[in-house]
């Protein structure tokens, strides 16, 4: 889109608008996982000593998913006598992340252990902030071209920036079941996306659209200058 500049008493302006569409594709994937145990462990010593998890992070390793990368994030105990103990059963919330090549062995790992069950998958991007950068370096380099191609339509010359606006990058869903579930709310991050455990059986992409658009405002010489 391109305009005059409307208030007659301000400086001579074009005014061009231009809009962008890429696809930013997943670098890895958070497995968020939820294990059954037959014994109290907590902090990160339940990687090794609560045998269910011990099992699973040893499984994980085969596949190549490094012991750093498998994080602890909850332990909810589960108590029948009234008393809490080391014997008691519990429940541990664990998150591994895996590489976009490694992870269906990941999920396979998972899968074969009999207490385990995946809640959640967050895809992993690249950092949005240079993705961005170099988005918007295309986008002001179009609107150039074409602010000089209608100046010199128009027989006037082109001057300089009088404005630029930076927009914020939105995505669009890129998986979900109908009716939009697995969509954000507006202002969420783009860094990560969560896929439930009712969507795995959906066709996921592990990619996701970013479109920006991008407004600049060009002075220019009077008609006949």
């Amino acid at each position: 889109m391109t305009t005059a500049n409307p208030d007659s008493a301000g400086p001579d302006l074009i005014d061009v608008e231009i809009k962008l569409e890429r696809e930013l594709e997943a670098i890895g994937a958070d497995v968020h996982v939820s294990i059954r145990g037959s014994s109290l462990v907590t902090g990160s010593q339940a990687l090794r000593k609560a045998r269910e998890v011990a099992a699973l992070v040893k499984a994980l390793e085969a596949v190549g998913v490094a012991e750093a990368d498998i994080y602890l994030e909850d332990v909810r105990a589960e108590v029948t006598s009234g008393l809490l103990s080391k014997s008691s059963s519990a429940t541990y919330s664990l998150r591994a992340r895996a590489t976009l090549d490694g992870l269906a062995d990941a999920l396979g790992a998972i899968a074969d252990q009999k207490n385990a069950a995946i809640d959640s998958i967050a895809w992993r991007y690249p950092d949005d902030d240079d993705a961005r950068t170099e988005w918007l370096t295309i986008c002001a380099t179009r609107a150039t071209e074409r602010a000089r191609k209608i100046a010199a339509a128009l027989g006037v010359k082109l001057l300089g920036v009088h404005w630029f606006a930076e927009p914020v990058a939105a995505p669009s869903p890129y998986f979900g079941a109908p009716g939009g579930a697995g969509v954000p709310a507006e202002g969420t991050s783009l860094r990560r996306r969560a896929m439930s455990a009712s969507d795995l059986g959906l066709t996921v992409s592990h990619s996701k659209k970013v479109e920006i658009t991008v407004r600049v405002q060009f002075r220019v010489s009077p008609v006949g200058a």
